[in-house]
């Protein structure tokens, strides 16, 4: 039975281990906004926050 790439790439996902990132911030306010703008491009890229 042929696979199609839609199946073939199921299958790698379900191998994959799910990125985290963990960031701390330091100093002032904008520091803290920053690491919020920072976050959130990480949480559209499909990493999950710990």
């Amino acid at each position: 039975m042929a696979e199609t790439g839609e199946n073939r790439g199921e299958e790698a996902q379900k191998g994959k281990k799910k990125l985290r990132v963990l960031l701390r911030t330091f100093g002032c306010q904008m520091n803290d906004r920053d690491s919020e703008a920072l976050l959130g491009l990480f949480l559209e890229g499909d990493v999950r926050s710990t």
